[in-house]
C-alpha cells in the first residue's frame, strides 16, 4: 500500500514530505474539531442534567443548580465560536490544497488517503 502511494506520488510529482505535511495539517485540524465536538456534547449533557435537576429539586437547592447552569451556559458561546473557526480553517485549508497542489482526482485521492492514515495515528476512534 505504501509502495503504491510512493509510486503514485512520484508519478504525479508530489513530494512525499509535502504530502505528509499537508495530511498532518488537515488531520491536526480535524482532531482538534473532533475534540471540541466531544466537549460540546459533554457540555450539552451537563446542561440538560442540570436543567432536569432544577425541575425536580425542591426550592432550597435551586440556587446551587441555577448557579451551576449559569456557569455551564457561559461555555456554550466560546465552544460554538471555536467550532466555527476550526470548521472554516479546515474548509479553507482543504480548498487551497485542492486548488494549488492536489488539483486532479488522483492527487486528491492521495491526500485523502494520507489524511485518513494520519487521523488514525493522531486521534483514532
Amino acid at each position: 500500500m505504501i509502495l503504491l502511494m510512493i509510486c503514485v506520488v512520484s508519478c504525479n510529482s508530489i513530494d512525499n514530505n509535502q504530502l505528509d505535511r499537508d495530511s498532518q495539517l488537515l488531520a491536526g485540524l480535524y482532531c482538534k474539531a473532533k475534540e471540541i465536538r466531544i466537549r460540546r456534547f459533554d457540555l450539552a449533557d451537563r446542561i440538560r442534567f442540570t436543567e432536569d435537576t432544577l425541575i425536580m429539586k425542591e426550592f432550597k437547592s435551586n440556587f446551587f443548580y441555577q448557579k451551576r447552569l449559569d456557569s455551564l451556559s457561559a461555555f456554550k458561546e466560546p465552544l460554538t465560536n471555536l467550532t466555527k473557526i476550526l470548521s472554516d480553517s479546515i474548509f479553507i485549508t482543504q480548498k487551497k490544497l485542492y486548488s494549488k497542489i492536489y488539483n486532479s482526482p488522483e492527487k486528491k485521492n492521495l491526500l485523502d488517503l494520507a489524511f485518513k492514515q494520519a487521523v488514525e495515528k493522531i486521534c483514532p476512534d
